[in-house]
């Protein structure tokens, strides 16, 4: 198929269902090739996405209706304004339906995640009512590439948070790590790495980085890092973002909650951050450590090992 829209959306393909209904669409065998999707510069309405296929969903789609399947697509040199893109999509279950089955299997089609370009599949996860009323500025800020949705988090940093901010809530779920999904607690971020780098949570990984976000985050327990807890021997916690050209300016904030000086949380503790196991080499970048204004008892840093090195 080799086609031109030049006044919408959805060079060879545009669709626009209500998720709620019953439907189905099924790519069984297609190949959509050298489709162009191009911008009208005077409509009302977002235009020259999708230079392939442009789907827009109404309603809360569910992916285990399996009404969406992609499988059989390939795409080849499609474009929208002279940037390869093949797909677009706006449905505000985009993440569970990307992340549904193994590595966007549903919706990528003959997409590579190691060889094609990361921008031939992109999408937002809002409603298509509010994708018609966003200027073109706001679309280039949020819209994602759909591997970004099932890969790993970027950089191959885990980040954590506590609480929320700007609508981002931490959460200890499968898919956190990525700054707009933090993780909940230290220990659960330390575990994923291990699970989706290596399928289980005991696989020992050589380096780990968790990240902690703009927000910080709130230390409620002394925490101790121990081969169990840990499973590599070189720890990393910075700011967030930490050595990438995105990189916060600034210290994320590592906040101490005892929770008042008659507080019994440090007893049996030897250190709010205690690093029990030999050989770690642990790092920790750009943070900036404070309390709650309580009397600690016990060390901020204990150290345990003559061969454990730490770096701040």
């Amino acid at each position: 198929m080799h086609c031109v829209c030049n006044r919408g959306n959805g060079g060879a393909i545009y669709i626009e269902v209500d998720l709620t209904t019953q439907f189905e669409f099924q790519i069984k065998d297609a190949l959509i090739k050298e489709c162009q999707a191009k911008t009208n510069i005077t409509s009302s309405y977002p235009t020259g996405y999708g230079g392939g296929i442009f789907l827009s969903g109404i309603g809360d789609y569910d992916p285990y209706s399996n009404s969406l399947n992609f499988k059989g697509l390939n795409i080849s040199n499609n474009s929208v304004d002279n940037r390869k893109q093949s797909i677009y999509i706006i449905m505000s279950k985009l993440k569970e339906w990307c992340r549904y089955g193994t590595a966007g299997e549903f919706v990528k089609g003959n997409y590579s995640d190691t060889d094609s370009n990361e921008n031939e599949l992109q999408g937002i996860p809002i409603s298509f009512e509010q994708f018609l009323s966003l200027p073109s500025d706001q679309i280039q800020l949020i819209q994602k590439p759909l591997e970004y949705y099932w890969a790993l988090p970027q950089y191959d940093i885990w980040h954590i948070q506590s609480g929320t901010a700007q609508t981002i809530i931490s959460e200890d779920q499968q898919w956190c790590g990525n700054i707009d999904e933090p993780c909940e607690s230290i220990e659960y971020a330390l575990k994923q790495i291990s699970i989706r780098k290596g399928g289980n949570e005991t696989y020992y990984i050589s380096h780990k980085i968790i990240g902690i976000t703009e927000v910080g985050f709130e230390l409620t327990n002394p925490f101790e890092f121990n081969p169990v807890t840990t499973q590599t021997n070189h720890l990393i916690i910075a700011n967030q973002l930490f050595g990438t050209s995105s990189a916060m300016i600034d210290k994320s904030l590592l906040k101490i909650m005892k929770g008042g000086n008659d507080s019994n949380i440090e007893n049996g503790k030897q250190g709010w951050i205690s690093l029990i196991q030999q050989g770690l080499i642990f790092k920790l970048y750009f943070i900036n450590i404070v309390t709650d204004q309580s009397k600690l008892t016990i060390p901020i840093i204990y150290i345990e090992g003559s061969d454990s090195y730490v770096d701040l």
